[in-house]
């Protein structure tokens, strides 16, 4: 049984408390907010998942010393807390073997990132960030045909993430609208951008199959909101270029219902639709028209990433090859910082990425 510290008492704190405990293991919750804890014990948790787990022992994170041990640490707090977190975990005395931050992995501003990446290394500790649906049935199932060549050669990969955020609210309704969160300030990791860069990663997850390195070239436009004070961009079009020459789209956006969750790529002997959602607690994937469907309710999307961090401890996959690795979250906002400055200054930008985690990597042309 492995023990396991939640940061955060919201949606992802529920969801993966409760993948958690389908595994039998040892749950801790925390939150700064007391109220946030009272809300998962009397209503997020059962009414997701049926009743309470009296086994989730939760706490405020005064009530909990930074220095008692967890296999797994999941920070699951808004954006600009995720690196300090961290950090914090990290220097503990007693750091955790994985620490597991969900998506986006920080804020913009990159503070504490190289040194999350330094420190991480030095201390020998798996860092991922959580963009679990590179860990879907499809996802896995396109993963082994391509590995044993059935699928070669890819050309050019188009996706779409395009998910209207009232599920997101209708998930915290405590909040009253983006105003009331991260979610509408691109500045604190919000917007279509950030919240919604699962596009950008499973549009990068797939190009890396294909033996691509990283995502260097970067042209985007953004249709932004600002009013009230909040300031967001509510869709985000990216087109893209790999190391070695594959190129493609991404569109973001937070206003599209229902929801498209769809990539296409085209190999030189396939087309292949990759979809999140196709149909109701259906995942799907089509190759040249023949279509595959994968049966799933929402808890295993979290259920599959909670696998994954029990093969990582147990050593059955090397925390190298993980597609949630902390180097697949850096380069998921390393271009999606590209795509920002890209809207902003009109111009196409480049990513240096020997040059590590900062603003001196993007230049533009």
């Amino acid at each position: 049984m492995y023990s396991v510290k939640i940061y955060g008492a919201g949606s992802i704190g529920n969801h993966l408390s409760h993948a958690s405990r389908t595994k039998g293991w040892k749950v801790s919750v925390c939150d700064i907010d007391k109220s946030a804890l009272e809300r998962m014990k009397s209503s997020i948790y059962p009414q997701r998942y049926g009743e309470w787990d009296e086994n989730i022992n939760l706490f405020t994170n005064d009530e909990i010393s930074i220095d008692n041990y967890y296999d797994i640490v999941i920070i699951g707090t808004p954006p600009e807390s995720h690196i300090p977190i961290a950090l914090q975990e990290i220097k503990s005395n007693n750091p955790p073997k994985i620490i597991l931050i969900e998506k986006p992995l920080t804020v913009p501003s990159l503070i504490g990132c190289q040194e999350l990446v330094d420190l991480s290394r030095q201390k020998n500790i798996t860092v991922l960030c959580g963009y679990n649906h590179t860990l879907t049935q499809n996802s896995k199932y396109a993963k082994q045909l391509i590995l044993n060549h059935d699928l070669k050669n890819c050309n050019t990969i188009h996706v779409q993430w395009l998910e209207h955020w009232g599920g997101i609210f209708d998930a915290h309704p405590w909040l009253d609208g983006p105003k009331d969160s991260y979610l509408g300030y691109s500045s604190k990791g919000g917007g279509s951008t950030y919240e919604h860069s699962h596009g950008i990663n499973i549009w990068q997850h797939f190009s890396k199959m294909f033996g691509s390195e990283k995502i260097i070239e970067v042209s985007a436009v953004m249709k932004t909101v600002k009013k009230d004070g909040i300031d967001y961009d509510e869709t985000t079009q990216l087109i893209v270029k790999t190391n070695n020459g594959i190129t493609g789209t991404i569109v973001q956006d937070v206003i599209t219902n229902p929801p498209i969750k769809k990539l296409k790529l085209q190999c030189d002997n396939a087309n292949i639709e990759w979809e999140a959602n196709k149909y109701k607690n259906i995942d799907s994937l089509t190759i040249n028209n023949k279509e595959k469907l994968f049966k799933k309710i929402r808890p295993d999307d979290f259920v599959g990433e909670v696998n994954h961090l029990e093969e990582l401890i147990q050593g059955k996959i090397a925390a190298s090859n993980s597609p949630i690795s902390l180097e697949r979250g850096i380069e998921t906002m390393m271009v999606a910082i590209a795509a920002s400055i890209s809207s902003e200054k009109g111009k196409k930008v480049t990513i240096d990425y020997s040059k590590g985690c900062c603003y001196s990597a993007f230049s533009y042309t």
